[in-house]
Order: structure tokens, then sequence, then C-alpha cells
């Protein structure tokens, strides 16, 4: 069997893609050539097959995971197990796949996998239009770290891909910020190479104020582990280390289940991107398969300026889903942005807001510690209230006023007197 599984990765590595080699590489290693590499193929039976899937099956998990809420790594419960039913199955493809060559070389007369049951997906994997509709239900409900994590999946980047994004993959040119692939995360020893899993795979597009502040923000997070080298990735570990990819899958499944939602794959936000981008009338099919990397035609002109106005589109669409907070700054000129570094522009939105309640006095309106909370107090018809509360960073200023009654606390609230507003008159 180890010959025949030498073969197979040889020929594999010529015909499949990267990505998909790698994974081979991974079950055969890991799960199929310690149990089965030492066999003589024309010795295995059906039995000595099903009790080998029989075992993966039950194998534990034995590696402990990162959770973000803790902070901390968590062991893996009692009876946890490492394999789901896609790395069962995969595994399951690859010994088919060797017994065939075993058959066409005349080492054996039958297939002895034929009597064994291939694993069932899991129940949990429901319809894709399904999965869309919940996805688009969670974009609002997406904490920031999660947001921080998560949100370029939703932009249609693969796993690989938003792993192994770096400080190079973050590039200026003039008032765009443009975004690289051109590097992925190896599951095989979780190093940064450069191959990707098809040509056209490699690819750039410049992205909107609003994506840009949430990359450097994501960058600044990073930096906060430690220097940037080249090689490292912006998504890491407490210990600045890459995320590994089961360990991503994990956050994922857990962000689903605390609101109640069933594990879909996160491969599926790029199905979630594509439906978004096709939905939109004015991005072709043509751009949508540009942005997303399925096209294999290369793509040569990322960095003319025809092509960053084509590919501007695709995640202006997006970002608008993704961000709507932050979706002005892409309309916004570049005073109305650097005027919401002061609070003047959502003070005259609160007084425009409220001012439907009838006639507004502002008293105050100011910063009242470090951690950025502010205080708006007011008399809004008969009514003197204060409000206070922060105000999340570049938001935009018209959603202020709904944001305020809806999130900030209310410490003061009184009722004008009949007298006193005589007084004032």
């Amino acid at each position: 069997m180890g010959d025949l599984l030498d073969d197979f990765l040889r020929r594999r590595k010529r015909n499949v893609a990267p990505g998909t080699y790698q994974r081979d590489v991974g079950k055969i290693k890991n799960h199929i050539r310690p149990a089965l590499g030492h066999r003589y193929v024309e010795d295995l039976t059906t039995d000595n097959l099903d009790e080998f899937f029989y075992d993966l099956r039950q194998k534990p998990k034995t590696r402990p995971t990162y959770d973000t809420v803790t902070m901390d790594f968590v062991e893996p419960a009692p009876g946890e197990r490492l394999l789901g039913s896609s790395p069962l199955r995969d595994t399951y493809t690859i010994v088919n796949l060797v017994m065939k060559d075993a058959l066409d070389k005349g080492w054996i007369e039958s297939n002895p996998l034929a009597g064994v049951k291939r694993q069932k997906r899991d129940q949990e994997v429901t319809l894709r239009p399904e999965a869309i509709q919940t996805f688009d239900s969670l974009i609002g409900d997406l904490t920031e770290d999660e947001r921080r994590e998560f949100l370029l999946a939703f932009l249609g980047l693969r796993q690989s891909e938003r792993l192994g994004l770096g400080r190079d993959s973050i590039q200026k040119d003039g008032r765009y910020t443009i975004l690289v692939i051109d590097r992925q995360l190896s599951r095989e020893g979780l190093v940064v190479t450069p191959v990707l899993k098809t040509a056209a795979s490699r690819r750039a597009f410049p992205v909107p104020p609003s994506i840009g502040t949430y990359l450097d923000d994501l960058v600044e997070w990073r930096r906060g582990f430690g220097p940037i080298g080249p090689s490292d990735t912006l998504l890491c570990m407490p210990n600045g280390k890459p995320i590994r990819h089961q360990t991503d899958t994990n956050r994922w499944h857990k962000v689903l289940e605390s609101r109640g939602m069933p594990r879909y794959r996160m491969h599926l936000l790029r199905h979630w991107a594509a439906t978004m981008l096709a939905r939109q009338p004015d991005i072709t099919e043509d751009l949508a398969r540009l942005f997303l990397g399925h096209s294999d035609v290369l793509m040569t002109r990322f960095y003319t300026e025809r092509s960053k106005e084509q590919l501007k589109a695709p995640v202006e669409a997006l970002s608008a889903l993704l961000l709507p907070d932050r979706a002005w700054l892409n309309r916004a000129t570049d005073a109305e942005r650097e005027a919401v570094g002061t609070l003047a522009p959502y003070r005259d939105a609160l007084l425009n807001h409220f001012a439907r309640q009838g006639d507004v006095e502002v008293h105050r309106f100011e910063t009242v510690d470090d951690f950025g909370t502010v205080e708006f107090g007011a008399t809004i018809g008969s009514v003197r209230i204060v409000y206070r509360g922060v105000i999340p960073h570049l938001m935009d200023p018209a959603m202020i006023g709904r944001y305020a009654e809806e999130r900030w606390e209310i410490v003061e609230r009184d009722q004008v007197e009949i007298s006193e507003l005589a007084e004032e008159f």
C-alpha cells in the first residue's frame, strides 16, 4: 500500500490543484499511511477496510482549540471526534482511487472497498438557499471580534487566502487601498506559500474607504502581537502564530451555534458573496468571476487604472452590506471624512433627529472620559434629557440619532415646568 500511495501522490501532484493535493497529502500522512501503509494490498479485505473507517470515525480529538471569548485554550470535550463527515468522505475517495490503481495493475481481482459504505454528509448541512438567508441575518449581529475574523470570508476570500494575508497583502496606491491575493496559508506545516489553488486565484482589487479602514484596523490590531514580518499573517493566535484551518472552522461554528444557527460550512460564504453580486444590476458575471477568482483566464490587468475602476464596483457593493455604518465613507468627500474626527457632524445630526419631536435646545455635547464616552444633553419639547454613550469609530453621522435612542443610556430625564418655560420665554 505504501508504494501505491506514493504513486498516487505523484500523479495527483500533476493533475489536481495545489490545494487539493495538499489536502490529500494530509489525509495520507495522518490517517491512511499509519494504518494501511505497511499492509500488502492483496491481503486487505472488506472487513479490514470497514474496521479502518470505523476507527477513523471514533478517533478522538486531542489538540486543544482556542476560545476567542475566554481568550484561552480549551481541551476537547470527552468523546469529541477528530474527523467530520467531509474529511472522512475525502479519505474514502483516496483509498478507493488507490484500490482502482491496484486493480489496473492486476495486483487484486476485486475492490475490497466496494463493500464499505461511504460516510454520509452531516445532517446539519442543509440547503444552500437556507444558508444564504441565515448569513443575511448574521451580518448585522456580528461582534467587533467576529467582524475582524470573518468579514473577509463574507467578501468571498477562500479560507486559506484569508488566513494567509500578510502586511504586503494590503497596499496603497494613491487614495486607493489595494487588497492583493497572491499567497495562502498551507494546511501542511502552517506555512505561507505563493502557491494558490488555481492560477486565477492570484488577483488584486481596490477597495472602498469602508473596507480600507477595516483593513487598517486589522493591521493595527495585529501590531499588538508584535512586528509584522513579510511572512507573518494578519489573523493570528495570541502568540502571533498563524491560525490553523480547523481552529478557524471551529470558531466559525461557535459563531453560528451562539445564535442557534446550523453549522454551515464556511465555504458557503463564497456562495453568499457570489449570490449577492448576482443581485446587483451593475455587476456582470465576468466581473463577479474576476473578483472571486473563479475564472481560469489569467488576470493581467489588475493594476491598470481601468481594472481598478472595474473591480471597485463588486467590493463596494458588498461593503455596503457588510459595513453599513461605514458605507457613507464611499460617497463622502475628503472634508466630510476628516470632520468625523470631531463631534460637530454628530451634534448636528442629533439636533436634526430630535427636532422631529419638537423644539430642541442643546445644553451640552462633549466627551466625558478617556474611553470616548460622550454625553448629549438637550431640552426636547418639554423634556430635559441627557443621553450617554459611545459613537462607533467612523460611524455614519446620519445614523447617530437612531443609534443614540436605541443604544445610549438615559442618565437624566426631567419634565420642564411650564413656569420655567415661560420664564425662559
